[in-house]
This record gives C-alpha cells, sequence and structure tokens, in this order.
C-alpha cells in the first residue's frame, strides 16, 4: 500500500516531466535534489529515501518544478508511510553531503578563485619590476663608463640630449652654461666638452640622454629632480658619471 501510493506519485512526476521534455539532470539543477532521488522518487523506492518530513518536501519540490501541485500531491501520501524503513535509510545530511558537494558550484567560489589568480598575477608582476628596476638603476648608476666609441675623440666628452616631454634643463660645459631653460620634445641637442659636461633637469623622466654613438636612456624617473655630472679621467681615460638626485 505504501509503495504504491509511492509509485503512483512517481508515475505521475515521470510522465509529466517526460511531457516537458526534461532529462533529470534539468530537474536536479533547479531544485539541488540529487539525480539518484529523483529517480527513486519516479520508481517509487521507499528504501532508497529518507524520512517523510524530508521526502515529502523533496517530492514537492519536485512536483513544483514540473508545473504541478506539490501541496496537493504529498497529501496522498501517509505520514507514517515510510516509518517502517527508516532503519533502512540514511539520514538527509548523510544524503546530500558528497551530491551536493560535487553538484552545487556556488558562483562567489569562481570569484574567489579568479581573484586570487589575480592577485597572484599583480604580485609575480610586482616582484619582476622590481628586481627589473633595481637592475636598470644599478646600469644606469655606473660610477664608471668604459666603453666608448670608436668614433670618438677619447680626449672630449660627447653627450646627446633630446626631449619626450617639457621639463627644464641646465647644461654646462666645461664650467660654462650652455643651455638654460625649458626643454621639449621638439629639441635634441649635441654637447661636447673636454673637461666635464654637467646636466640638471626637473623632470629626468622627460629627458633621453647618452654618449655619442650610443642609445640615449631616460636620464630617470618621471618628476625626479637630477643632476649628473660627466667627467673626463686623464689617469685611466674614461668617463667618470656621478649623479645626483632630489625627489619632490
Amino acid at each position: 500500500m505504501q509503495e504504491d501510493t509511492l509509485r503512483e506519485i512517481g508515475n505521475q512526476l515521470f510522465y509529466a516531466r517526460k511531457k516537458k521534455g526534461l532529462k533529470l539532470i534539468s530537474i536536479s539543477q533547479k531544485t539541488s535534489i540529487p539525480i539518484y532521488v529523483l529517480k527513486a522518487i519516479e520508481n517509487g523506492h521507499l528504501n532508497k529515501l529518507s524520512e517523510i518530513i524530508y521526502t515529502k518536501n523533496l517530492i514537492r519540490k519536485f512536483a513544483n518544478c514540473l508545473d504541478l501541485d506539490g501541496q496537493k500531491l504529498v497529501e496522498g501520501l501517509p505520514v507514517d508511510s515510510l516509518s517502517n524503513i527508516t532503519s533502512k535509510s540514511t539520514s538527509y545530511s548523510q544524503i546530500f553531503s558528497k551530491p551536493l558537494s560535487i553538484s552545487l558550484k556556488p558562483l562567489y567560489c569562481y570569484f574567489i578563485y579568479i581573484f586570487n589568480v589575480y592577485i597572484s598575477i599583480n604580485i609575480i608582476l610586482t616582484v619582476f619590476l622590481f628586481f627589473l628596476e633595481k637592475k636598470y638603476d644599478s646600469i644606469s648608476d655606473q660610477i664608471t663608463v668604459n666603453s666608448l666609441s670608436s668614433g670618438i675623440d677619447k680626449s672630449n666628452i660627447v653627450v646627446k640630449v633630446s626631449g619626450k616631454g617639457e621639463s627644464t634643463l641646465k647644461v654646462i660645459v666645461d664650467n660654462h652654461i650652455k643651455f638654460n631653460g625649458l626643454f621639449n620634445e621638439k629639441i635634441e641637442k649635441v654637447w661636447q666638452g673636454e673637461k666635464s659636461i654637467i646636466i640638471e633637469t626637473d623632470n629626468a623622466g622627460l629627458l633621453l640622454v647618452g654618449l655619442k654613438h650610443q642609445k640615449p636612456t631616460r636620464l630617470g624617473r618621471l618628476r625626479e629632480n637630477k643632476t649628473v655630472i660627466y667627467e673626463f679621467n686623464e689617469v685611466n681615460k674614461s668617463i667618470i658619471k656621478n649623479l645626483s638626485t632630489k625627489y619632490d
């Protein structure tokens, strides 16, 4: 009698689902009820279901999902219809613990995963850029520049300066001021000295400076006050580069 009642309910649910052309996996996704539990309800398998209070609720959700009157449907199932199989069934929490952990994938879990990936990538990039900047600074701040091009007169200092934006620039060649004013991207100058060339600017990031026949590089960082002194060393016939930096 008990099994017949559940089987009759299961048949109604089965034919209603088939009529709508729905698969059990679709019902499972909408109701969060594992597929094997839906099958047990449709087939009237009492021994695969839990206590009556939970089973009636599952049937109600199943029926409502198929646009049936779930409340009216479960009223035909007596409250004590499943009491004789309690010992055979697994508790509701046991039934749903594993399936739910597999089938339910809360959207926030994916957001957390994406956020963690984003943070990890940013940390890696930050560390990489930090060491790259350190390497650049160590190269640009070398005390001695020994690699002069063969085309340069080694008794002179030749410095080429070009602008990448507007900044103030002061150039002193052998203790004589050769330039003092605004320097912009339209200006490109080459200065030559016998003893020293001093370059002062309030925005080192907007100046490209280099010895002649060498590729110019940025003098420093944006909005950085910087003074660079190129001096000819008579002892080892090389150019000494002294740096002085001041941040705003």
